[in-house]
């Protein structure tokens, strides 16, 4: 009898033990989750021992900000900007004289003033040369400038580089002023591109007037191509 009552005290004993550690074990992974904010939910095997698992964080994620800001920046396009061609200066170009054989009214003759691009990149040029006899080594200016003739309307006229551009240079002949005119023989012709300051010389063999007040030059404004007038 006695033994019988030893007996049902040490199984109880052995099931309250049993129930205090799964009590155990599920306070302490409730505290877990607790501690990390994951709540948990209690299943039941095949054998009937409950046990705990750790639901998944129900907060979205979304992608990562770095990685958005690289897709980005990758997107973006490549914005490449060219400058406009500007005005065409005078420490771009060159200056020639092109003979136009036959031209010209009785008593004068036409030359074309050839200005070309030597730079590597496009400018414009719009307008009349500024142009004149040229004399001695240092190219001083020789008698009166050309006159513009307003016959023509100029244009722009787009330059890349190694073009060329040409303006009509009408020349009277320096004999038919006679005692008017003090002739002398020119080195060539002083050529201002349009808005610029700075001369180009042009080498040229040409007679012409050192008088001031004797006008023997006529300019056009520049073309693409030769014309005669």
């Amino acid at each position: 009898m006695m033994g019988t009552r030893w007996g049902s005290v040490a199984t109880c004993t052995a099931v309250v033990v049993a129930i205090l550690a799964v009590t155990g074990c599920d306070g302490g992974q409730k505290a877990a989750s607790r501690a990390t904010g994951a709540p948990t939910t209690a299943t039941s095997d095949a054998s009937g021992t409950g046990t705990s698992t750790t639901a998944a964080d129900p907060t979205p994620k979304g992608p990562d900000p770095s990685s958005v800001t690289s897709t980005l920046s990758s997107a973006s396009p490549t914005s490449s900007h060219q400058s406009p061609p500007r005005r065409c200066l005078a420490s771009q170009l060159s200056a020639s004289i092109q003979r136009e054989n036959g031209s010209g009214a009785a008593g004068s003759y036409e030359v074309q003033v050839v200005i070309t691009n030597t730079a590597s990149h496009t400018c414009l040029v719009n307008g009349y040369p500024g142009v004149s006899f040229a004399a001695g080594d240092k190219h001083t200016q020789l008698g009166a400038a050309a006159v513009r003739d307003g016959s023509v309307t100029p244009h722009t006229v787009t330059l890349g580089p190694r073009r060329h551009a040409y303006a009509t240079l009408g020349v009277s002949q320096a004999g038919a002023f006679g005692s008017r005119c003090t002739i002398t023989k020119a080195a060539g012709f002083r050529v201002y591109p349009p808005g610029e300051t700075e001369a180009l010389f042009a080498p040229s063999s040409a007679m012409a007037c050192t008088n001031r007040d004797l006008g023997l030059l006529t300019i056009f404004p520049f073309s693409e191509f030769v014309q005669q007038h």
